[in-house]
């Protein structure tokens, strides 16, 4: 008797496109909703990310103001010491014999 009944009802073709219209709609609407869900994940980061550059840049500068104000002037590892006149190496004394 069932199977009767199912062959017995006509299936309209506008129906079927639109039920497949329906599926089609909610099918974008939760792709498009997940997207912005993304995007908004990726802003936050990015916030995230924007904030620590931030922090990190304040850290450098003032470790960098430390090392300057703690340690004697370098050039590439090597400390710079100042150059000795002619008097402290000697080259000016005369002797006398």
């Amino acid at each position: 008797m069932l199977g009767q009944l199912t062959v017995s009802l006509p299936v309209h073709p506008a129906y079927l496109d639109e039920q497949a219209e329906a599926k089609k709609k909610a099918t974008a609407k939760r792709k498009r909703e997940s997207e912005a869900e993304e995007l908004d994940k990726l802003k936050t980061k990015k916030a995230r990310l924007e904030q620590d550059v931030k922090t990190l840049e304040k850290s450098a500068d003032k470790l960098a103001e430390k090392a300057e104000t703690t340690q004697p002037q370098t050039d590439n590892g090597v400390e710079r010491y100042p150059q000795n006149t002619e008097e402290e190496k000697g080259g000016s004394c005369e002797v006398d014999h």
